[in-house]
């Protein structure tokens, strides 16, 4: 393990983070979420499939290892049979969000179900990125405090995108223009 960390340190600083940091300000990733600074997504999919005394024995370590050295992270959490872990991943002080995908046997729709989930989430201080259908909206921003809160909505075409955006007085932010 501290072979990989080493390798991953120097992957992130060589191919990725001294090529841009002169260039632009901040980074990003395949979250395509951007931050001031050193940023990117942990995650352990494998997680999934072992005991929280195993996540804790092989793998919390190096993910605290690599949060602290980042300067902004959001953990990936996927699927509800790695929600088991979910109290271990919030006790990380400088976690600084959560993205939770409900996993490929969950439907994108039903945000509702996962409430309890992200009120959670927001309680313990992180924020959280909630994946919804254009119907579900209103119950988010009603269920969900807005600090932290980014809500990413699936719209079939741009005029429904832009109609959700008008109807909630978000009318000019266009992030495409």
């Amino acid at each position: 393990m501290e072979l990989l960390w080493k390798v991953w340190v120097r992957v992130y600083e060589d191919t990725y983070y001294n090529l841009i940091k002169n260039q632009q300000e901040g980074t990003t990733a395949w979250i395509n979420l951007w931050a001031p600074g050193k940023f990117y997504p942990v995650e352990n999919d494998l997680s999934l499939m072992i005991s929280t005394d195993m996540y804790q024995e092989f793998f919390l370590e190096e993910l605290v290892k690599e949060i602290n050295y980042l300067d902004y992270s959001i953990y990936h959490l996927d699927g509800k049979d790695a929600l088991h872990h979910l109290d271990m991943i919030l006790d990380i002080p400088k976690l600084n969000a959560i993205q939770w995908v409900a996993g490929a046997s969950e439907s994108v729709a039903g945000v509702a179900k996962w409430i309890p989930l992200y009120k959670k989430i927001q309680a313990n201080g992180k924020a959280i990125i909630v994946y919804c259908n254009p119907d579900e909206v209103t119950l988010v921003i009603d269920s969900l405090k807005p600090e932290g809160l980014l809500i990413s909505v699936n719209c079939e075409t741009e005029k429904e995108a832009r109609e959700l955006l008008n109807n909630y007085g978000w009318e000019g932010f266009y992030w495409w223009e």
